[in-house]
């Protein structure tokens, strides 16, 4: 009691607004993967009402739903790569998120994914931001998998290595 007034009481219709809007974070996109990485295709609406359920800012889905160009099915993996896109800034931070999150060897000193899979996303990065050519792409592909050499991507094989141009804008 403030000055012998009861205090409010929260009506249930206002709930809704008790919760702030949470942003985008990779500890959320991991646990977003871990619920659709078994799906290859997800219906824009499981992710829309999966994002309405955690409070996430609608900003980042828009965008990714919009960058990406998508119909009822979207892609699992492309939207993730977009939602790392989001989290990073660019093409080299997106793909440093991917790794973080997408690293499933416990072992690996260093956020690691395979080659085949890191490849799936940069060039769909690359292409989608339209940032790169593809002939860029393929080349900074080339001299990575020469870097790598066993299947196997790092962030440290890629981060500090400017020589590899995986987003010109850097």
């Amino acid at each position: 009691m403030v000055k012998g007034q009861p205090l409010p009481v929260c009506q249930p219709s206002d709930h809704h607004t008790l919760h702030a809007v949470r942003n985008l974070t990779p500890e959320i996109l991991r646990d977003l993967h871990s619920q659709f990485n078994g799906q290859r295709l997800v219906s824009q609406g499981a992710i829309m009402l999966t994002w309405k359920s955690l409070n996430l800012a609608e900003n980042c889905l828009t965008a990714a739903f919009t960058l990406g160009r998508f119909g009822e099915q979207v892609e699992w993996m492309k939207f993730f790569t977009l939602c790392c896109n989001y989290l990073g800034g660019n093409i080299r931070q997106a793909l440093v998120q991917a790794c973080h999150i997408l690293n499933s060897d416990p072992e690996c000193p260093d956020a690691c994914v395979s080659f085949s899979l890191f490849k799936c996303l940069y060039l769909y990065l690359a292409y989608v931001t339209n940032k790169l050519t593809l002939q860029q792409a393929e080349e900074t592909l080339s001299l990575l998998q020469q870097k790598t050499g066993n299947g196997v991507v790092r962030v440290s094989d890629f981060v500090s290595d400017y020589k590899l141009i995986l987003d010109p804008n850097q």
